[in-house]
């Protein structure tokens, strides 16, 4: 069988990393796609130094003769052209209570209840999503198929230090705590720094955040670090530690799972997710997680369930799918407080071993390239006939 599978297959973003996690665990059950590049995001990765993908980019990547029997389209909605001399599969991540259900700004292809509804079927990488294209109106046949994670490449290892040899690292002998993000308001930055801020671990010594962060792209991040330092001065709270550390360059791949294990536990803040990638990622290098206990990352995360609230979605402007008449999940800062504090003191305690395990077992029964790609090869194989 043919297989297309549309992607912006070099962005750093999570569509690109999700779609080369997807396409590694069906080439390892034994399908090999050919790739169509639509590119979204400005930067690229350069996959030659990942292992995988430096074996076979030239063969994903090299035309097909012949004309696909499956396209599998990884980008959001709008930009989907169902072809109906094929299978067309829509491999969806939304965050929202609701997605688009009319021609917004008279443009037929932005009601993505509409362009789903052309598809052949959608995958969604979790339950909350395919219930959320249920009820905007998506009659297309739907699966839940979350995205893997190579547990060779993402496991518990020895502690990486963090800004120079481990006598002078930000992280020696202290409880660090790891946030991934892009810098937007979806990611809820505020109550993240503001929680941390008026927690203990905002005012000792023995505490780090690091925040792997960036804007719109990996090109300008310096007003990031400006502005979490504005953001903490305004906050005018007396007595905080200089303990919070941006870090805002563009890390590949490859070097995810040494951040990954420079800490200790994992915080997630997002108003939403689809899924939560980085979330499973750091589960199998044994971080628990403190998360916002609503929309996908409950389905599976261990760790630390902070309590949230519906609210009108506001804030993203730059991004039309997003509208005041759907919903997604402030997180209760007084709570998060509350559990960061609690993380701080099982660290103290020694249970965060036995929580960080269990965290990785979670990911091995759910979310290893095994399981996933055998989901994937089953729908292929269906549609394939």
């Amino acid at each position: 069988m043919n297989i297309e599978w549309i992607c912006d297959l070099r962005a750093p973003s999570g569509y690109g990393r999700a779609a080369r996690a997807d396409m590694r665990a069906l080439i390892r059950a034994g399908i090999e796609p050919r790739v169509t590049v639509h590119r979204h995001d400005q930067t690229e990765l350069d996959l030659s130094r990942d292992k995988f993908w430096a074996k076979r980019l030239r063969t994903v990547l090299k035309p097909s003769a012949e004309l696909p029997d499956i396209s599998i389209w990884q980008e959001t909605p709008e930009f989907y052209r169902a072809d109906p001399t094929r299978a067309n599969v829509s491999r969806i991540e939304w965050e929202t209570s609701a997605i688009v259900d009319y021609n917004h700004s008279g443009i037929s292809t932005y009601n993505w209840v509409s362009q789903l509804n052309q598809m052949t079927e959608v995958w969604a990488a979790s339950k909350f999503v395919a219930e959320v294209l249920r009820d905007s109106g998506v009659e297309t046949p739907c699966h839940v198929i979350p995205h893997p994670v190579d547990l060779e490449t993402f496991k518990k290892k020895d502690r990486t230090y963090v800004g120079g040899p481990p006598e002078r690292s930000i992280n020696k002998d202290r409880f660090t705590v790891l946030a991934l993000f892009q810098y937007t308001k979806r990611k809820n930055p505020e109550a993240l720094l503001t929680a941390w801020s008026r927690s203990k671990l905002g005012r000792q010594n023995d505490c780090a955040l690091l925040l792997k962060t960036y804007g719109g792209d990996f090109q300008h991040t310096h007003p990031i670090t400006n502005m979490i330092r504005e953001f903490r001065a305004h906050l005018n709270i007396p007595g905080m530690k200089a303990n919070v550390y941006p870090l805002t360059r563009l890390i590949h791949e490859d070097e995810m799972p040494n951040i990954y294990n420079a800490a200790d536990v994992f915080l997630c803040t997002s108003y939403g997710e689809g899924f939560g990638l980085p979330v499973s990622e750091a589960m199998a290098c044994g971080l628990p997680v403190v998360y916002t206990n609503a929309t996908a990352v409950p389905e599976f995360a261990v760790g630390y369930p902070v309590d949230c609230r519906p609210e009108p979605v506001f804030g993203m402007p730059h991004i039309p799918w997003y509208s005041a008449t759907q919903n997604w999940w402030g997180i209760d800062t007084l709570d998060l407080v509350r559990k960061l504090e609690q993380a701080y003191d099982d660290w103290k305690s020694g249970k965060l071993e036995e929580l960080g395990a269990r965290a990785r077992s979670r990911v091995e029964e759910l979310h290893s390239d095994e399981r996933v790609g055998q989901m994937l090869r089953e729908r292929v194989e269906a549609l394939a006939g």
